[in-house]
């Protein structure tokens, strides 16, 4: 169930209440898990040192470099016929 509250505050520029909803969204808690809405919650919040918003913002563009390494590490197992490989693609 969305928190009007807490959307409220952070629309008015409450960084606690950005960064929390940037949690619920990246969680799925009461809103549609979408991590390009929680970045953008933590973004905001970052812009007014929260350093929980750093943090996250910080693992999720690592989560995002891991997966494009990973796809191409997928494809080298494929190239070299490794039989897993398939399985990840």
């Amino acid at each position: 169930m969305k928190d009007q509250k807490l959307e409220k505050k952070a629309r008015r520029g409450h960084k606690e209440s950005q960064y929390q909803l940037g949690l619920k969204y990246l969680q799925g808690e009461g809103y549609i898990q979408d991590v390009n809405i929680a970045e953008k919650w933590f973004k905001k919040a970052a812009k007014k040192k929260h350093g929980g918003a750093y943090f996250e913002t910080a693992v999720l563009k690592l989560n995002q470099e891991a997966h494009d390494t990973a796809s191409t590490l997928f494809q080298k197992s494929v190239k070299y016929k490794f039989p897993k490989g398939y399985k990840m693609l």
